[in-house]
């Protein structure tokens, strides 16, 4: 089965790649202010899927 994770982790590659590339450019605060909205996005992701994850046990625990 293909990993679920892979296009959250390729955003999040692609987005340090970028923040990597511009470092020179751009200030520290700016760098840590992506990486920070980058965590926030992923913690969102992940709460989505635990959710989905709940919602699937409680469907499964109804259907039994």
């Amino acid at each position: 089965e293909e990993n679920k994770l892979s296009p959250l982790a390729d955003r999040v590659v692609a987005s340090l790649n970028e923040a990597e590339r511009l470092r020179i450019r751009k200030p520290q605060e700016e760098i840590i202010s992506d990486l920070a909205e980058i965590k926030i996005k992923c913690l969102e992701w992940l709460q989505i899927q635990a959710d989905l994850f709940i919602t699937i046990i409680k469907l499964y625990s109804d259907y039994r």
